[in-house]
């Protein structure tokens, strides 16, 4: 069986992180920046989310399209909630397409 050309192969995160560090207080405003790169072939119906599951904390970007060779850099934001216990919470990035593909990155944050 031949694999099939996936083209989150062909999509390099460049960059990914919180924009403010890794510590925070309830109910703070946190920027999720990335930076993706399209190296061959087009990209249609993208979507970039982040997620914290452990505080039901949820935010999604519009769609959007990529061609070969164009990047997109971009913050995308979220609230913590005013009751979010301390500790140490998974952040998760994930791209996906309406094709049903996805790439999914982690990233850690602290709440005080």
């Amino acid at each position: 069986h031949e694999m099939p050309d996936i083209p989150f192969r062909k999509l390099r995160v460049r960059a990914l992180r919180l924009v403010d560090g890794e510590v925070y207080k309830p109910g703070d405003s946190i920027g999720m920046l990335y930076d993706i790169h399209n190296e061959d072939g087009e990209l249609e119906d993208l979507m970039v989310s982040i997620t914290i599951s452990d505080l039901d904390v949820r935010r999604t970007s519009r769609r959007f399209d990529l061609k070969a060779g164009q990047a997109r850099r971009e913050v995308i934001d979220a609230e913590l909630p005013y009751d979010a216990p301390a500790g140490w919470y998974d952040v998760r990035f994930t791209l996906s397409n309406a094709e049903g593909f996805r790439r999914v990155l982690y990233r850690e944050l602290y709440v005080e």
